[in-house]
């Protein structure tokens, strides 16, 4: 009995040993899900990436930590810095992106039916070998998509028995002519890290201003070393900068002459990035330039040097007054010997006289407060001048905050007067506008 016993249990451990073998035989179907080989590399080890494809041929070559663009266009410059963004990207795809699977015995056809015999891309990867001084080539080709749209054939030189199935996104990332890859950026840093800035013109530095306690301050010229900056054009101006992008240039362009308008922005470092404007016009629209972030000479839009031309004057801080319009309860006018009192209510400005409602005072009050000098104050009227309007704002007390003189004067340039604030030794040249609105604002004269 117990041998019988001892008989039916071997029986059956052989007989669950065979199932378990016929289990783990291989078939088409466990091959189709068993995780494809793929070549192993390390970012740090790929030194060149060649691609050919139906947009174009172009080459990503490291050189140390920088990756620049070998467009394959002739109308594109030999050589470019690459985005640093879009070359990571693409080196990630090579090295982290894993295909989807590789195709069974029963997919796999010829090459010429799967696209292979002559791959619609084909990617060329250069890396560094620890054995050898040469480097290591891996070649990978892709070629159809699959009937069912599943994904793309592809096979690499390392493993050439295997036909792998990648993703469209591959396609997409690699299908491209060499001008995507390329950084237009003339400046590398963000327009927050600026902490110094310096134009430059053929006589030399024009001005230089630098971060000091939250704002910023005049280093050069010496004339303008008390004077106050105005952040917010010079924040504009490094915005305007650090927004440039180029235009690329084919191979083979030169600068002429002395650059006519320089920039140095430094960002923490000792050394700044420059950027130098030419006064050839390489391309209809464009004007030519040199800056330290790319090896070759670039375009600029013409349109973008209005925004780019500052003096020293322009930087200044040019407010003529300070003036908190929230204080300002009663506003008068003078003009041409009429009088016009003013009463701010709930319900808005009256004329205190007629009771009559008024508009538009709290704007004019606002462009008076923020109103700039246009050219160099003067510690005197000229003779010329001649008094055309005052202006007193008072608060909710009847005491004054600020009393406004403008005068017209045939002496100065169209479109401009001159403005004094009651108690300062200065005369400004002002915009007129202002001047002219405020008549329209209030008709006294008829």
């Amino acid at each position: 009995m117990k041998r019988w016993f001892a008989l039916a249990l071997g029986l059956a451990v052989a007989a669950i040993g065979l199932v378990m073998l016929v289990s783990r035989t291989p078939s088409d179907k466990g091959a189709k899900t068993a995780e494809p080989a793929w070549p192993s590399m390390a970012a740090d080890s790929v030194r060149e990436i060649a691609i050919e494809a139906p947009s174009g041929r172009y080459a990503l070559v490291r050189e140390d930590k920088v990756w620049y663009v070998r467009p394959g266009e002739a109308a594109l410059p030999a050589k470019v810095k690459a985005d640093p963004g879009k070359a990571a990207s693409l080196l990630d795809l090579l090295v982290l992106n894993k295909p989807i699977r590789a195709l069974t015995p029963s997919e796999r056809r010829d090459d010429a039916a799967l696209g292979l015999a002559k791959p619609r891309i084909r990617v060329t990867v250069l890396l560094e070998s620890k054995d050898s001084a040469a480097p290591v080539s891996v070649v990978l080709s892709l070629g159809r998509a699959l009937n069912s749209g599943e994904g793309l054939c592809a096979v690499n030189s390392m493993n050439p028995g295997t036909v792998f199935l990648l993703a469209h996104a591959w396609e997409r990332q690699l299908d491209h002519q060499g001008e995507y890859f390329c950084d237009t950026r003339i400046f590398p840093m963000p327009e927050e890290k600026v902490s110094r800035l310096r134009s430059l013109s053929g006589g030399g530095p024009d001005w230089e201003v630098a971060r000091k306690d939250g704002g910023f301050a005049f280093l050069l010229p010496e004339s303008a070393k008390d004077k106050p900056v105005s952040e917010s054009e010079v924040k504009l101006l490094i915005h305007n900068l650090t927004g440039l992008r180029a235009r690329l240039l084919p191979d083979g362009t030169r600068a002429a002459g002395q650059p006519w308008l320089r920039y140095e922005l430094w960002s923490g470092g000792a050394t700044p990035e420059f950027l130098e404007i030419f006064a050839q016009e390489p391309l209809p629209g464009t004007i030519l330039a040199r800056c330290s972030w790319q090896p070759v000479p670039v375009a600029l839009d013409r349109d973008v040097l209005d925004q780019l031309v500052k003096s020293a004057f322009d930087l200044e801080g040019r407010k003529v007054l300070t003036l908190d319009t929230g204080k300002v309860q009663f506003f008068r006018i003078v003009l041409g010997g009429q009088l016009l009192n003013m009463e701010k209510t709930e319900d808005g400005w009256m004329d205190s006289a007629t009771g009559k409602a008024l508009r538009g005072i709290d704007m004019a009050l606002w462009r008076l407060s923020d109103v700039k000098f246009e050219a160099a104050a003067a510690p005197a009227l000229p003779p010329s001048a001649d008094e055309a309007m005052t202006c007193e704002a008072r608060d909710k007390s009847g005491n004054s905050l600020v009393v406004l003189r403008f005068y017209t004067d045939i002496g100065l340039n169209p479109g401009l007067c001159w403005l004094r604030v009651e108690g300062s030794p200065l005369c400004y040249p002002v915009s007129a506008q202002l001047f002219k609105d405020l008549q329209g604002l209030f008709p006294l004269k008829k």
